[in-house]
C-alpha cells in the first residue's frame, strides 16, 4: 500500500485533489490510499515515515499562517522519508527552480487553476510511481510481487509474502503476507517462475518462501512458517528442501 499526504492552506484545493486522486486510484485498481489531508505542515511532519516510507506527498509551495513554505516541508520530508515522491501543486508557475535550490527532486510541478491539466498531471504522476516500484522490483532493490484482477493492481513486498496456496476454488491461488491475505486468479508453476530461486514448491498446493520458514517438521511431512502458519511438503520434496534451508 502507497500512502498520500496532502499539504495546501485552500480547503477547495485540497478537496480538488483528493477527488482526482481517489478517481485515479477507482480506475486503475491502484494500491493507494489518501492517510492524511491538511494545511498544517507540522501536522504532515509528525506524521512523515512512520508508514515505513516511500509515501506519496502533494505539498502546496506557499502554506499561510505557518512558518515554513513548501520547499522548507519538502525538504524535512526528504530528510524523514528518503523514497518518498514529492509533488508540487501550486499558482506560482516560475517558481520550480527553487527544488533545486533545496535539492528536493520533486517528480513534478503543477500549476493550479487549469482543472483537466492539473487533473492529467496527477494522473501520470501517480502511474509513473507504480511503474518505478515495478522497475524497482526488477532491479532487486526491494522486490514487489505485482497482483492484477478485476479491475485492482496490488503491490506486495516480497519479503513479507509467507507463501501460496491453491485455492478451493478453480484457478485460484491464496497469497498471505504478513499485512494481508488476497486471493487472485493464478497457478502456483507461472507464480513460481516469476519469483525465482526464494521460493519453493514444497507441495502440489503450496508456494512457500524459503526466507519465512521457521520449522521443518520431517516426520510430519510439514513445515511451519514465521507467521506460525502450517504448509505441507510432499515426501519426494523433503530431502531438497532440507538441503536448501541448511545450505
Amino acid at each position: 500500500m502507497i500512502n498520500i499526504y496532502l499539504c495546501d492552506d485552500e480547503p477547495w484545493v485540497r478537496q480538488e485533489i483528493e477527488t482526482i486522486i481517489q478517481r485515479q486510484i477507482l480506475i486503475h485498481g491502484y494500491d493507494m490510499e489518501i492517510v492524511r489531508s491538511t494545511g498544517n505542515p507540522e501536522e504532515l511532519l509528525n506524521l512523515c515515515g512512520q508508514d515505513g516510507g516511500g509515501s506519496i506527498y502533494f505539498l502546496d509551495v506557499e502554506l499561510k499562517g505557518s512558518a515554513m513554505d513548501g520547499f522548507e516541508l519538502g525538504k524535512k520530508i526528504r530528510a524523514l522519508d528518503g523514497g518518498s515522491t514529492i509533488i508540487y501543486i501550486t499558482s506560482f508557475a516560475n517558481m520550480a527552480f527553487r527544488t533545486f535550490q533545496y535539492h528536493i527532486e520533486a517528480m513534478d510541478y503543477i500549476v493550479k487553476g487549469d482543472g483537466e491539466r492539473m487533473r492529467s498531471s496527477i494522473a501520470d504522476c501517480l502511474s509513473e510511481v507504480v511503474k518505478r516500484l515495478e522497475a524497482q522490483g526488477k532491479k532487486g532493490e526491494r522486490a514487489y510481487y505485482t497482483i492484477r484482477f478485476l479491475d485492482t493492481v496490488r503491490q506486495i513486498p516480497v519479503d513479507e509474502i509467507y507463501y501460496f496456496e491453491t485455492s478451493p476454488r478453480a484457478h485460484k491461488v491464496i497469497l498471505y503476507a504478513s499485512q494481508e491475505t488476497i486471493e487472485f486468479p493464478g497457478n502456483l508453476t507461472e507464480i513460481g517462475d516469476e519469483l525465482g530461486d526464494s521460493f519453493f514448491r514444497s507441495h502440489r498446493a503450496y508456494l512457500i518462501n524459503l526466507n519465512q520458514v521457521k520449522e521443518l517438521l520431517l516426520k510430519e511431512n510439514a513445515l511451519i512458517m514465521k507467521d506460525g502458519s502450517r504448509c505441507l511438503v510432499a515426501r519426494n520434496m523433503k530431502s531438497r528442501l532440507l538441503k536448501l534451508l541448511t545450505e
